[in-house]
């Protein structure tokens, strides 16, 4: 597998767990917990910079993946920026 194979799955794994991040922090009246967010982005981001992924590439995935409104309330960049 060539470096730009490597990155693109990369970039389709942590597509899919950010979304599965947001799946599991939804709860049934639609609200999001935040915090539980922020830790499994942070979390992910760590492994995932670990792995080869850039820490911007991931923010790009994280903005690309979550609503907006979430994104906007999550503040992502600090947490993504304490895991690295």
């Amino acid at each position: 597998m060539n470096r730009e194979s490597f990155i693109d799955t990369l970039r389709s794994k942590y597509s899919d767990d950010v979304l599965a991040a947001l799946s599991e922090c939804s709860h049934k009246d639609r609200e999001v917990d935040l915090e539980e967010l922020r830790a499994k982005l942070a979390h992910l981001a760590k492994v995932a910079t670990l792995e080869g992924l850039g820490l911007d590439e991931f923010r790009m995935i994280v903005s690309s993946r979550l609503p907006q409104k979430v994104v906007a309330a999550l503040t992502v960049a600090p947490a993504i920026k304490e895991a690295a």
